[in-house]
């Protein structure tokens, strides 16, 4: 059985709505780096996403009452924001079996934000955000 379906969601940092919609039709079409991308992420965008979110809004009405209600918020003065999260294990296994060049692309560049172990054991998670360094004089 080959793997169909990417569930993934939008939801406002608010809490206050949320809708799923199945993303592999944008992977389907989506350029190799925005997927690669996305896996560094940990298979969550926490901003805008133009192509996804362009994908998401043209097929699904709920991510679109989604987005309504962020235009909503920011028209009232409010900081409306909202997140993506796509579900990685299925996207990786969609991958495998739909586009297994950029599957390998995404391993080779460290394995989607999946877990890693450092030399002591404990398991760290590889993304590409960078890590704000303290001053001293706020220690």
């Amino acid at each position: 059985m080959s793997p169909t379906k990417i569930p993934a969601e939008i939801f406002t940092h608010d809490g206050a709505r949320r809708a799923e919609f199945d993303a592999s039709g944008w992977f389907s079409t989506a350029p190799s780096d925005l997927i690669e991308n996305l896996a560094r992420s940990a298979w969550r965008v926490d901003c805008r996403a133009d192509d996804l979110e362009q994908y998401a809004v043209a097929t699904y009405d709920d991510v679109a009452d989604v987005l309504h209600y962020v235009m909503y918020l920011r028209h009232g003065g409010l900081a409306g924001e909202r997140s993506y999260r796509i579900d990685g294990a299925a996207a990786i296994r969609w991958l495998a079996t739909h586009r297994p060049e950029i599957l390998a692309a995404v391993q080779r560049d460290g394995g989607a934000g999946r877990r890693k172990s450092t030399p002591s054991g404990t398991p760290t998670i590889k993304t590409n955000r960078k890590r704000k360094m303290r001053s001293p004089e706020a220690a």
